[in-house]
């Protein structure tokens, strides 16, 4: 009889698991910076961005690149907020 606990905790264990670090899921803002990237990224490689969740501990942008890899980058950085506004510029534009 104690498999069943035993299952039990395992099936409410894995539910909580999934839901918790399911990044990729559309709608859920579980992203949060743990650390920024340090090195400046050309604009020419950005495709997209996005901030991260309000109710993350530190500010945080996450820009894409082409090769749909994405990168936290710290949103006070000067070159962080130019790239943003020629971004914001070139969806006006399109």
């Amino acid at each position: 009889m104690k498999t069943l606990p035993a299952v039990l905790f395992l099936v409410l264990f894995c539910s909580v698991h999934e839901c918790l670090f399911s990044i990729d899921a559309p709608g859920l803002a579980f992203d949060c910076c743990v650390d920024y990237y340090n090195k400046r990224i050309p604009l020419s490689q950005i495709v997209s961005f996005y901030e991260t969740s309000s109710s993350c501990p530190q500010k945080g942008l996450v820009f894409v690149t082409n090769r749909n890899r994405s990168f936290c980058v710290n949103p006070e950085e000067a070159w962080v907020s130019t790239h943003v506004s020629k971004l914001d510029n070139r969806k006006t534009t399109d």
